[in-house]
């Protein structure tokens, strides 16, 4: 269920979003985020549930004004995958073979 585009501050498991200050913080720890990755968060947190392939987050992370390398967003998955992971919080970022990324909690 997408989360309103208004609310500040988005809570999925122990993954804490602030929108306003554009931080995250997994587990009781800041995780620090570079542009790129935190819009990916920011992104997959407003479309729980539904995976996003590499070529539509790309899409719309660039919107057709640059022209990204390939694979890009892969790489940016990959780094806050690890970076959330680090934090031993039970969200994390999972890539479903075929469909693409999601946010998911582990039980």
């Amino acid at each position: 269920m997408p989360y309103p585009a208004a609310q500040s501050v988005i809570y999925i498991g122990d993954l804490v979003i602030d929108r306003d200050r554009k931080i995250a913080v997994s587990n009781g720890a800041t995780v620090h985020l570079e542009g790129k990755e935190y819009w990916l968060l920011e992104y997959l947190s407003q479309h729980l549930g539904e995976p996003a392939s590499a070529q539509r987050l790309t899409e719309r992370c660039y919107g057709g004004i640059d022209t990204p390398e390939r694979g890009i967003m892969e790489v940016v998955a990959t780094k806050l995958q690890r970076k959330i992971g680090y934090a031993g919080g039970r969200t994390t970022i999972v890539l479903i073979p075929g469909k693409g990324y999601l946010l998911h909690t582990r039980d």
